[in-house]
């Protein structure tokens, strides 16, 4: 069967097919609209609807999740083939590709912003990202991208400076295999963070608080570390530190047979307990207050010895502390009510001899 069409219809079908080609290159202008301004590119943000109403899980997790899984090196490339089945799901992340793509050229994804020249600039944007939770939960997915697209360490290492510098509680979540280079981090609370797998490249660390966070397999490179104090006076090599719970004070133990405390902030040696007959291999701090008054650091050893005491029960494994008024139960030590104030030590651990017996009168 032959159609025959006219030159008219042919005209018409091609002013169709043009209108439909300028109809795709209008929406692909205006999802890929260049921006210049930082804060509105990351305002854009505030058009995204991060949580929906049926689900709890957060579109930034759901993509983070989903790009994991396929293992994508290029996110950005990624999410602009993948083909979404919800309409509404698509328009979200046509609005975060902008973004990735927005930032991708900025300097915000080029240069370091904890440094010196970019000091007024970031002042300005954190007082403009405070309190802002759509903007600080960007900062947190662009820290988290660093873990899939090499494209964006830059930017989420400039974003974990961010909230660092805004003191956002990054707590207890998890930064796993995420990748930081040439920024700073001082002063930052990653108490009981998962940062495993992570990855340290010029970073400046000083005085972050890591207790209890999960680091296996980290790599570490160039770190910076600002010395506050140095504490010298031990003649051999520290095998053990503890800082005592107010952390005002830091016993040390050594090779040198003694165990010293010094003042944390000014960094001078408060004290010296000499008495051992070999290397203190461990140290463990408690800070206790007599009467109100008196406030008394002890240290109590299970510093290995290179002998176990035959003279004692090798089944003794306890510290008794005998103080007034006092009654409690911690980390293995029972503390008594007993008059007079008497401090008893008595500490063994097996195949290691016992701190020796010493009673202290108040």
């Amino acid at each position: 069967m032959i159609i025959n069409i006219t030159p008219d219809e042919t005209k018409s079908f091609r002013c169709f097919q043009q209108q439909k080609v300028q109809v795709v290159v209008q929406e692909e202008q205006e999802v890929f609209e260049r921006q210049e301004d930082l804060l509105q590119i990351l305002s854009n943000v505030n058009q995204i609807n991060i949580i929906d109403d049926d689900d709890s899980s957060s579109i930034f997790k759901k993509l983070l999740d989903m790009l994991k899984k396929e293992q994508i090196k290029d996110c950005v490339a990624y999410l602009q083939s993948f083909k979404y089945q919800d309409q509404k799901e698509k328009e979200q992340i046509k609005k975060i590709i902008h973004i990735l793509k927005n930032i991708k050229d900025r300097e915000f994804n080029q240069k370091d912003y904890s440094s010196e020249p970019l000091e007024e600039i970031k002042k300005d944007l954190i007082k403009k990202l405070q309190g802002n939770k759509s903007m600080i939960e960007l900062l947190k997915f662009l820290i988290m991208l660093t873990s899939i697209d090499d494209q964006f360490i830059s930017c989420g290492s400039n974003s974990l400076h961010m909230l660092v510098m805004m003191k956002v509680d990054v707590r207890n979540q998890s930064f796993e295999n995420i990748r930081m280079k040439n920024t700073s981090l001082i002063s930052g609370n990653f108490v009981r963070c998962n940062l495993n797998g992570s990855e340290f490249e010029n970073v400046d660390i000083s005085g972050v608080n890591f207790n209890g966070a999960q680091m296996f397999n980290c790599q570490w490179k160039n770190i910076k570390v600002h010395e506050l104090n140095r504490l010298d006076g031990h003649s051999n090599c520290v095998r053990s530190v503890c800082f005592s719970p107010d952390r005002n004070t830091l016993a040390s133990g050594s090779y040198d047979y003694s165990i010293r405390l010094w003042d944390v902030k000014t960094g001078q040696q408060k004290a010296k307990l000499d008495g051992h007959t070999s290397t203190v291999y461990s140290v463990c701090s408690l800070l206790m207050e007599i009467h109100q008054l008196l406030v008394v650091v002890i240290s109590l050893s299970v510093f290995g010895m290179s002998k176990q005491d035959k003279k004692l029960n090798p089944l003794t494994k306890t510290t008794k502390i005998f103080l007034p008024n006092l009654r409690f139960h911690s980390n293995n030590i029972d503390i008594f009510s007993k008059e007079p104030p008497i401090i008893s030590l008595k500490t063994l651990y097996p195949n290691r001899q016992y701190f020796k017996h010493k009673e202290h009168q108040f």
